[in-house]
């Protein structure tokens, strides 16, 4: 081999390997930054990710706290991820979360006209117009059911994962 072809392939070896030293800098202090505040499974929620979302949703409620937005994030991760396990598809993260919410939730609330009537003899005083008011009750106590059959699902999730959320990180 010449003399500069040594030196030149020399140059190629010592240039990829400065790069990759680079590189691996680069995302071990990446890692450092981002610290992760939450598993499911195997499945991490990053302190960034957390923080963007955070931001968003406290410009609209700023009673919400980071807590709940992590919370939130949970969930919705486990809702996913058993919306992937039954091949719920959808086209975005949203549609398919209100697919499997209408399959495993909504499906299963039936408001009877007994629950319409209690509801509404307990809060007639504050009810004015008969008719629009047992739509309205029935949307109250939907969304109540709703709430609750999301809830125990939710629980039932959790039960089967592993979720770790590291609230040390949060503050």
């Amino acid at each position: 081999m010449p003399f500069n072809e040594m030196k030149t392939s020399k140059y190629i070896i010592i240039v990829i390997t400065l790069l990759s030293i680079f590189l691996w800098t680069k995302v071990t202090i990446a890692e450092l930054v981002d610290r992760v505040v939450a598993f499911v499974d195997d499945d991490a929620i990053t302190l960034r990710e957390l923080d963007i979302k955070y931001e968003e949703l406290h410009s609209k409620d700023n009673t919400v706290t980071k807590q709940d937005i992590l919370n939130t994030m949970v969930n919705q991760l486990l809702i996913e991820r058993d919306a992937a396990k039954h091949r719920i598809t959808g086209l975005n993260k949203e549609d398919i979360i209100n697919k499997y919410l209408n399959i495993y939730v909504k499906s299963q609330v039936n408001i009877k006209d007994k629950e319409i009537d209690n509801y509404f003899n307990e809060n007639i005083d504050k009810l004015q117009n008969i008719k629009e008011s047992k739509d309205k009750i029935k949307e109250i106590l939907t969304e109540k059911q709703n709430n609750v059959k999301l809830w125990e699902r939710i629980k039932e999730l959790k039960k089967k994962a592993y979720v770790r959320i590291q609230l040390d990180l949060l503050k």
